[in-house]
């Protein structure tokens, strides 16, 4: 019994430790996409033995997403998903409460801590992980993969339950090209679907 209490006494200060470098790591994160005025993620979705690839692309409160065929066009109140095979556009309100970079990848890296109980979840090869486990949804987490040297993403999974979706991060890079912003003339003759 006094064996297991002087174990777990001398492992706090190491479990302090982890966490104040968690979130260091993840202050770092939100800083460098706060210093781009504009960014393009470019990143790929393993399916299955395959992968499809996509990217992303933000200036201020305003996103286009590029995935597969379809593509996603934001701004900080609208978004326009357009689905080219079915000749559709969904309109819908943005959801702004998402950290899912699929849904709203202007707020996808802003984690509160508030929101979130962060940890330590690894380490190995210049990379580092950490979960992220909602306050109020205890099913769910986010386990993030980090480059410990510029603390920029490598990968992203979304656990829910018994389901995961990872996504691997190949680039975070400045926006070279203006933003691909929605032009309703270009669908005029899609069907529109609107959710607001």
């Amino acid at each position: 019994m006094i064996r297991r209490l002087l174990v777990f006494l001398l492992s706090l200060p190491l479990c302090a430790a982890a966490q104040d470098r968690a979130q260091e790591l993840l202050q770092r994160m939100t800083a460098a996409f706060r210093a781009l005025p504009a960014y393009e993620v470019r990143f790929e979705v393993p399916t299955g033995g395959d992968a499809v690839a996509g990217r992303f692309a933000v200036e201020g409160d305003s996103y286009y997403i590029a995935l597969g065929d379809a593509e996603v066009f934001g701004t900080a109140d609208v978004r326009y998903e357009v689905d080219g095979r079915r000749r559709e556009v969904t309109v819908a309100p943005v959801e702004h409460t998402s950290q899912n970079l699929l849904s709203d990848p202007v707020h996808a890296f802003d984690f509160v801590s508030a929101q979130y109980a962060v940890s330590l979840a690894g380490e190995e090869g210049g990379r580092v992980r950490l979960r992220l486990q909602p306050h109020e949804r205890r099913e769910a987490a986010i386990v993030l993969t980090l480059e410990e040297a510029t603390a920029l993403p490598a990968a992203i999974r979304y656990e829910a339950g018994e389901e995961a979706v990872d996504i691997l991060i190949r680039s975070v890079e400045r926006l070279a090209t203006p933003l691909k912003r929605f032009d309703r003339k270009a669908f005029a003759d899609y069907e529109w679907i609107d959710f607001r």
